[in-house]
């Protein structure tokens, strides 16, 4: 006769009871009791049951409006100096100074090598007369997740040199510090730079401001050259070449929990938790009842499906 092969297995399950007022039937509702308790406590001890941020990655869509200020320092044995900002109550209070204003000539290129409708470098051609100071505030959007608009958040930078030059390159690639968090899901916009700020002091001012800010771009794996180049005369000035390129990747935002996904996050983790510590405590009692620790009275076996 050729040899059987098994085509269908069924367990046969063992029943044990115990009377309603007994050791095991109050092991019963004990360890269930426990295991409820135990997997709520585990996940209140984790913070499983607040996840107050949420972190998010997303390439922010930044612009560059072609609103730059420019402090321009002469040597000390000449008294004029040369200002620029795109607010006009700043430049009629430089003029009442004695500054003189200077307009530079600004050319941008926002490059889009990956079609998402999203500037991956954008580079900027300014041409001026010897400036050493130097801010540049692009706008910059988020909407993955709450729609934020940053109305001026600047690039500080400053050039010095002991030798003549009159062309600077800067590269380096656009990373944003964030202080607070973003609401979960709003709208949230910053206010630009103010018209009280001083001429005289506003390298300063405005650094104390962007301090203030929640948002910050900092130049991250930066690279500079000054090099002298043919000088080009207009007028009684030497033209001055300033090129700043800049890539802007995929950035992490920070955001507040709100109570939908703390309380999903919070049911996931219990979940898990709890099928855990389920799994010991029923094999414990198994070994209870199996080993008549706890008295039981063991019925016949049966199928598992009727």
């Amino acid at each position: 006769m050729a040899p059987l092969a098994v085509v269908h297995t069924e367990p046969l399950l063992e029943e044990f009871r115990a009377p309603f007022c007994s050791t095991a039937n109050f092991w019963r509702h004990f360890s269930a009791f426990s295991t409820t308790l135990l997997s709520i406590l585990l996940t209140f001890a984790s913070q499983g049951l607040w996840l107050r941020t949420n972190t998010f990655p997303e390439k922010p869509i930044v612009r560059f409006t072609e609103n730059v200020f420019f402090l321009f320092e002469t040597p000390s044995y000449s008294e004029k100096t040369l200002f620029w900002s795109p607010i006009a109550q700043l430049n009629e209070i430089a003029l009442a100074k004695q500054f003189e204003l200077l307009v530079p000539v600004i050319e941008t290129v926002h490059s889009d090598r990956d079609g998402d409708c999203r500037a991956d470098e954008i580079e900027i051609r300014i041409a001026f007369r010897l400036a050493t100071n130097a801010t540049l505030p692009p706008s910059t959007i988020l909407e993955k997740r709450a729609l934020v608009e940053l109305k001026g958040a600047p690039i500080f930078g400053s050039f010095q040199s002991q030798n003549p030059f009159n062309e600077i390159d800067i590269i380096g690639d656009m990373a944003f510090s964030q202080q607070n968090l973003l609401p979960s899901y709003a709208n949230f916009s910053s206010e630009g730079f103010s018209s009280n700020f001083s001429p005289e002091a506003m390298d300063w001012q405005m650094r104390r401001w962007a301090i203030e800010q929640n948002f910050s771009i900092v130049l991250s794996r930066k690279a500079e050259r000054v090099r002298m180049t043919t000088l080009q005369e207009i007028g009684e000035g030497v033209l001055f070449y300033f090129t700043f390129r800049t890539r802007i990747g995929e950035q992490i935002f920070h955001y507040r929990t709100n109570v939908w996904e703390m309380l999903k996050w919070a049911w996931i983790q219990y979940l898990a938790l709890l099928v855990i510590v389920r799994y010991p405590i029923g094999v414990l009692s198994s070994f209870f009842y199996q080993n008549q620790i706890i008295g039981t009275f063991v019925g016949a076996a049966k199928n598992k499906m009727h």
